[in-house]
């Protein structure tokens, strides 16, 4: 199933539950690298964490709670890293963030009469 384009690489994906992060990760394992599944959405992480081993008859998918605005859960996420997969200077090679922040403009006051 694997092309092995990206062996003996690692990603971390935040947002990887589901959409595009989700797919993205399918993309990498699919071109060999291992992936670190990063999102707010345990239960779903970790299941697709085993389903992507499981498909791969591999451990090439871990997920780790992130919340890709907190900088400590960045941190928290690199030792899990090199835990599962090895040593970052050698092994971490990706990043792809899917954080997103909606912003709504304030509305101006109405003016009073």
């Amino acid at each position: 199933m694997s092309d092995n384009k990206l062996a003996n690489r690692v990603a971390i994906i935040s947002g990887a539950a589901r959409g595009i992060g989700l797919a993205e990760a399918r993309i990498l394992i699919g071109a060999g690298a291992n992936v670190v599944l990063g999102d707010l959405l345990d239960e779903t992480g970790t299941c697709l964490a085993n389903d992507l081993n499981g498909l791969y008859g591999k451990i090439c998918a871990r997920y780790v709670h992130l919340d890709a605005t907190r900088s400590s859960d960045w941190s928290d996420a690199v030792p899990i890293t090199e835990e599962t997969f090895g040593p970052s200077r050698s092994s971490l090679t990706m990043l792809a963030s899917r954080a997103a922040q909606v912003w709504k403009k304030p509305r101006r006051p109405s003016a009073i009469a």
